[in-house]
């Protein structure tokens, strides 16, 4: 078993921070033989009862899967993986075990060669809300920096038992990244690149010209005038796209000193025309021995990415994929999707550098020490325009943002290991210390009125109209202590107990305590036969999130809870802090079978989560005069209440998963293995935080509070968090399909609108004469029931097949899409459904469909009309690799060479209606999940590669 490392960091303001680290890093030029490996594996191996490791990714995963969540997916069990949208660059969600908390980040903490990263959907903030509420800015990506072909291996922390050890950062499970490192012998060279060509891979059923014309006049009594051709959206804006991608290496050994150098080039295009990403990157990892007890490296990442995005998602539907989808099926009619296409750009531009450096010190055998640092630096700048030939843009005569951010995490840790076996005892005790720090600014610009409109948002300086800049500053410093120590006896029993202490500066009074221990048991050991080893295992640990939120969005938090009042005057001398803390058990077993050619492990975990918001008072002492016995007047300075205001919420968590491993063919030519796993997990809200007075949320029976809106202007939430239900679950109107002749009388008004034939029945829940909201319930969970993943490659000869899939089952989409692309009661297309399917009477009474009539009103309500399920099967990759057999004299200067052919996203099964069920919307927001709301549709994907080595 290998040490644990800590990280520590000292520095005042964020400028000289930088300058401080970056000299350090020059000035020490040279460092360590494989440091960075063994501060991972001290964390790791600490932890190993727990910890789940994907299989080490192949030359064509690696090539082909440029996004670090494409390599995750269906490879690890319980862990989801979704996006906010198919465009290059959106926002990936990796979800392990549904999360710990309820309230804010979900984000799991990730680790690349021991540097904790900033949080991976760490973006600029939305210049346009502070003059349109209705604005929503889509989250980007920031592990594409991350290079796949430079990934060794990539291990993931799961349990509580583990990831204590990161404190009050591991709640939501820690992902962690060990890169390549040059290896002894000659020099080598690595070279891949591959072309890829993507397309639509699902259309929307919408009306054709002619039908379309069809329910005009069905709708309005008249005839449709159109002022110019037929036109089919769907295959004008989302056209075929090429990409590609290229990764260069150079890694070896000089005397004692190692090297991995890698250059990476990604060009990534949407289908939309002026989508695209581009993203470069330099790694350079150098290890040296300078004694057989001094050992130094460095590994550092500089990488600079460019993306620009069009509106998919938007507060009241207008954007230009809803556009594509909703425009009238014929060209010059106003508005349209080229309006969005030719008028409207979100471009942004990221440079991050990741340094770190570390020593290894091998005083004796059995005592060690370890000392690193590094940080993670993000430099972002974001351009939105929208010009006039958009209605929001010609309201204002053009309008465009820029905003800015500069934010900084960074570390430095020391730790001593002391490792001694006695006879048939093996023991080892480590103890460290830690500091680390999070600096970040943000700075956003709103201006609109241009006379001047062709150099768009660069040129927002020249605006006639600005708005009052955003300015978002925040600083912490979080202090870190923690000792461990693990005792096996005879490599039966192996025990693992220790505890960590953080103490986040300015915000806590005493160290708060991350317990945690293990047992492990082999029963079975290195046995011939059917069962060749088997272990139980059991853990238990305290793990936590601290999040700290500024003043300008605490909105997302408290969700404008009415009980917290904070004065304008002082509002910057508040900040909110979340901090969870979550208690976890797990018990669970390793097997290996027939020879060790099938694996099987299983594990069942229960726990106890509690989130709470704290808004902390900084505003300066109160200076207050007092009379004592004699009269004479008394100066005091009396301090505000450290808490200003306090609200938490609870939840308990059950789950289990599993995973499998089997070789079923092996023999000279041939290999065949598979890989499976499956993971659920449930989650119940057992305290929401509102007091025994507080009435009921609607109809539901029991206390709770709604979520976010999705409209912009109005107090809908789409969301819930209720006693006794999982968290996040779709709250509004139920249903019972149309108002019919027969029961129109009988209806009950909706919020004092008298209902007709044809218009959709909502149902008066609580039996009160009329529907309001205190009607509405739980209709639909966006928590799957469970989620899988199944892995197959064979080897015969020289060839190499790949397969995998991935899916989940039992959750529901709330597709939004329907309020627009349903509401068969506008002038914009619907779809096919809706139209054929609508309720009707003819001449002679026969009754046909089942949807709201032509012409329904009421068709906008939040309802389970719009809850589907999002159950699916996904064929996520097929790939073919062929190693190319080399003559004698070509080898002389290419030692390999493989060529591979991929698909990606090549079928979905599902009943889902929208683009694709796997897409959530507001990615990265606690209180809006499972939502589809104008998502830009995913691609199916073809390339051709190839790897060569010299």
């Amino acid at each position: 078993m290998k040490k644990l490392s800590l990280k520590v960091s000292l520095c005042p303001e964020l400028n000289s921070r930088i300058l401080i680290i970056l000299i350090f890093f020059c000035s020490t030029s040279v460092w360590a033989q494989n440091s960075v490996s063994k501060i991972i594996e001290k964390r790791n191996n600490i932890n190993f009862s727990f910890s789940e490791s994907m299989p080490v990714p192949d030359s064509v995963m690696a090539q082909r899967c440029v996004s670090l969540g494409d390599l995750i997916q269906g490879q690890v069990s319980n862990v989801k993986v979704t996006r906010t949208d198919g465009a290059p660059g959106a926002a990936v969600d990796i979800i392990i075990r549904g999360g710990a908390s309820v309230r804010g980040d979900f984000q799991p903490l990730y680790i690349l060669d021991g540097i904790m990263l900033n949080p991976s959907q760490s973006d600029v903030a939305n210049a346009w809300t502070t003059e349109d509420k209705t604005d929503y800015q889509a989250g980007q990506d920031l592990l594409w920096s991350i290079n796949t072909q430079d990934i060794e291996s990539i291990q993931v922390l799961k349990d509580a038992s583990a990831t204590a050890l990161y404190g009050s950062r591991g709640a939501n499970g820690v992902i962690i990244i060990k890169t390549k490192v040059g290896s002894e012998g000659k020099r080598e060279i690595n070279w891949s690149s591959n072309i890829s060509l993507s397309t639509l891979s699902r259309k929307q059923d919408l009306l054709s010209g002619t039908e379309f014309k069809n329910y005009y006049r069905e709708l309005t009594g008249t005839e449709f005038i159109a002022s110019g051709d037929e036109i089919d959206w769907q295959k004008n804006i989302f056209r075929p796209v090429v990409s590609h991608s290229h990764n260069l290496n150079i890694s070896g050994s000089v005397r004692r000193t190692s090297y991995y150098v890698s250059l990476m080039a990604n060009q990534k295009n949407g289908l939309v025309s002026g989508t695209n990403s581009l993203d470069l990157g330099l790694r350079v990892n150098l290890n040296q021995v300078i004694s057989p007890m001094v050992s130094m490296g460095i590994r550092t990442l500089v990488a600079r990415n460019q993306t620009n995005m069009t509106q998919s998602t938007s507060l009241l539907g207008g954007s230009s994929l809803m556009t594509a989808l909703s425009a009238v099926p014929f060209e010059n009619m106003g508005e349209n999707p080229y309006s969005w296409r030719d008028d409207y750009n979100d471009d942004s531009y990221t440079w991050r550098v990741i340094p770190q450096g570390y020593f290894d010190f091998n005083f004796t055998p059995w005592l060690k020490a370890n000392v690193t640092a590094g940080m993670d630096y993000v430099n972002k700048e974001r351009y939105r325009w929208m010009g006039k030939n958009i209605e929001k843009g010609a309201l204002e005569n053009a309008r465009a943002g820029h905003s800015w951010m500069q934010t900084m995490m960074y570390d430095v840790s020391a730790d001593v290991t002391f490792t001694k076996q006695f006879g048939t005892h093996w023991l080892q005790v480590i103890a460290g210390g830690e500091l680390f720090g999070d600096d970040g600014i943000k700075l956003s610009n709103y201006a609109s009125g241009f006379a001047i409109q062709t150099l768009k948002a660069k040129a927002i300086n020249f605006a006639s109209r600005a708005a009052n800049p955003i300015y978002i500053k925040n600083s912490s410093t979080t202090y870190v202590g923690y000792g461990l120590a693990n005792y096996k006896y005879r490599n039966l029993f192996d025990v693992q107990v220790g505890v960590r202490g953080d103490y986040l500066d300015e915000y806590d009074k005493s160290m708060r305590s991350y317990p945690f221990a293990n047992l492990k048991f082999n029963v079975i050991q290195n046995r011939p036969g059917y069962i060749n080893s088997f272990s139980l295992k059991g853990g238990w640990g305290i793990t936590g999130k601290n999040e700290l939120i500024p003043y300008s969005i605490m909105n997302d938090i408290t969700l404008g809870d009415a009980s917290l009042f904070i004065p304008y005057e002082d509002a910057l001398s508040f900040k909110g802090r979340l901090l969870t803390r979550m208690s976890q058990f797990n018990a669970g077993f390793d097997t290996e079978l027939i020879n060790s050619r099938i694996k099987l492990s299983g594990q069942f975990y229960t726990g106890k989560t509690k989130d709470r918001f704290d808004v902390h008072d900084f505003r300066k002492p109160i200076l207050v005069e007092t009379a004592d016995n004699t009269g004479a007047v008394i100066s005091q300075s009396v301090p505000y209440d450290k808490i200003y205001w306090r609200k938490d919420i609870k939840m308990d968590k059950w789950g289990f998963e599993a995973a499998i491993s089997a070789v079923a063919i092996e023999n000279k030519n041939v290999t065949w293995t598979i890989d499976a796993n499956i993971g659920l997990d449930r989650s119940k809200i057992t305290d929401c935080g509102l007091s025994e007075t507080s009435p009921s949320l609607g109809a539901t029976g029991e206390k709770g509070f709604a979520g976010r809106t999705v409209s912009g202007v109005s107090d809908v939430g789409v969301t819930a968090y209720v006693n006794g239900k999982a968290p996040g679950v779709f709250y509004g109107y139920m249903t019972q399909g149309v108002i019919t002749e027969d029961h129109v009388l009988l209806a009950p008004p909706f919020e004092g609108v008298r209902l007709k034939v044809g218009d959709p029945k909502y149902v008066d829940v609580n039996k009160d004469g009329t529907v309001d909201v205190n009607d509405k319930v739980v209709i639909g969970n966006p928590n799957p029931d469970f989620i899988f993943g199944l892995n197959t490659n064979v080897r015969y000869k020289k060839w190499s097949f790949q397969v995998r899939f991935d899916g989940s089952v039992g959750n529901d989409v709330l597709n939004l899409n329907k309020i627009i692309l349903d509401n068969v009661s506008g002038k914009n297309n619907v779809t096919v459904g809706a139209y054929e399917d609508a309720y009707r009477v003819s001449p002679s009474g026969e009754r046909t469909g089942n949807r709201p009539m032509i012409g329904a009103q009421l068709l906008d309500q939040i309802s389970d009309r719009m809850i589907e399920d999002g159950s699916f099967l996904r064929l996520s990759t097929f790939s073919v690799e062929y190693d190319v057999p080399l003559s004698s004299k070509v080898r002389n200067y290419l030692s390999g060479l493989k060529v591979n052919f991929m698909g990606s996203n090549l079928l979905v099964l599902t009943k889902y209606k929208g683009f694709d069920p796997g897409f959530n919307s507001f990615g990265g927001d606690w209180s809006r999940k499972g939502i589809d709301l104008g998502a830009y549709p995913g691609a199916r994907t073809f390339s051709l590669g190839f790897v060569a080595k010299f």
